[in-house]
C-alpha cells in the first residue's frame, strides 16, 4: 500500500504500473518537502496528478508599529445587487434609519459619521463581496457541481474496488457530466448571442464586448431574451447568400476583363469563336 502513491501511470486492463512522471527543479533556495501522486484528481488523462510541497524562501521584513496601525482594511461590497430595485429600496431605507444625527462639533466628525452609516447600510443591504478562491466557468452552477461531486465519488470507488460494476458506474457518471456541460454551454451562448446581436452596429456596440469579457469572470450575468435557433439559421443563410453574391460578382468582373483583352477583327468572328464553328473564308 505504500507504493500506491508512487505510481504515476496505471493500466488496469493489463495490470501495468510505472513511474514515468517526475518533478524536476533547479538549484534554488526553494526546498521540496514531499512529492506524491494524487489518484483522486481528475486530469483528463490516464496519468495521475503529481504534486510537490515546496517550502518557499521567505525574507523577514520588520514593520514599523506606526505603519501597522495606520494600515486600513479594504472591504468590498456586492455592488451587483444594485441591479435589483428591491435592493435599492432596502439600501435607501437602511441609510435613512441611520442618518438621524444633526448636530456635530466639527466637519471631520460629520464626515466620519456619514461614512460609518454608509458602510453599515451597505453591509446590511448588499453584503460583503468574497472573491472565490478559484475561477468558475460561465456555465458553472449548483447542478453541475453536484454532478461532478457524484462523478468523483464514483471515481474514488473505482480506484478502491476496481470492479467492472464500479468502472461502468464511473463511465456512466462521466458521460452524464459531459452531456450536461454541453447543454449548459449551448444555452449560455444562445442567451449571450441575443444581446450581442442587439448591440452590434448601434450606439451601444461596446456592450457586446463587455458581455464577451464577462464570460471570463467568476460569475455570469443575467441575460434575457435568448436568441432562437430559427433566427440563427436565417442569419447564417444571409451570410452565405452575401458570400455567394460576392463570388458571382468577382467571376463576372473576371469574364468582362478577359473579354475586354480579346481582339477580334469583326463581330462575326467573335460569335463564331464562341460556337467553335469553322470560318467559311478559310
Amino acid at each position: 500500500m505504500f507504493f500506491i502513491h508512487k505510481y504515476t501511470w496505471i493500466q488496469h486492463s493489463r495490470n501495468l504500473k510505472s513511474v514515468i512522471d517526475y518533478v524536476i527543479r533547479q538549484y534554488t533556495a526553494l526546498k521540496i518537502q514531499d512529492v506524491r501522486v494524487y489518484r483522486g484528481a481528475t486530469c483528463g488523462s490516464d496519468h495521475h496528478l503529481v504534486k510537490s510541497k515546496i517550502l518557499p524562501f521567505r525574507m523577514v521584513k520588520k514593520i514599523d508599529e506606526r505603519e501597522q496601525e495606520e494600515k486600513t482594511t479594504e472591504v468590498k461590497y456586492n455592488l451587483d445587487s444594485f441591479n435589483h430595485e428591491s435592493v435599492k429600496d432596502l439600501y435607501k431605507n437602511r441609510l435613512d434609519e441611520k442618518l438621524v444625527q444633526e448636530n456635530f462639533e466639527s466637519t471631520e466628525e460629520q464626515y466620519n459619521y456619514i461614512i460609518d452609516c454608509m458602510r453599515s447600510a451597505s453591509e446590511e443591504a448588499l453584503g460583503k463581496y468574497a472573491k472565490p478562491k478559484r475561477r468558475v466557468p460561465y456555465w458553472w452552477d449548483e447542478e453541475i457541481e453536484e454532478m461532478i461531486k457524484a462523478k468523483r465519488e464514483k471515481d474514488n470507488k473505482f480506484l478502491n474496488i476496481k470492479s467492472n460494476k464500479s468502472k461502468h458506474e464511473y463511465k456512466t457518471a462521466q458521460r452524464i457530466v459531459l452531456i450536461a456541460i454541453t447543454k449548459k454551454k449551448n444555452k449560455s451562448w444562445e442567451k449571450n448571442g441575443t444581446i450581442i446581436n442587439t448591440y452590434i452596429g448601434g450606439s451601444r456596440s461596446t456592450e457586446s464586448w463587455r458581455i464577451l469579457r464577462s464570460l471570463r469572470k467568476e460569475k455570469t450575468k443575467d441575460i434575457i431574451s435568448p436568441i432562437t435557433l430559427p433566427k440563427m439559421g436565417r442569419i447564417l443563410c444571409l451570410t452565405v447568400d452575401r458570400r455567394k453574391g460576392r463570388i458571382l460578382t468577382n467571376i463576372a468582373a473576371t469574364i468582362r476583363h478577359s473579354n475586354k483583352n480579346r481582339s477580334f477583327s469583326t463581330e462575326d468572328q467573335y460569335e463564331r469563336s464562341k460556337t467553335n464553328l469553322p470560318n467559311p473564308e478559310k
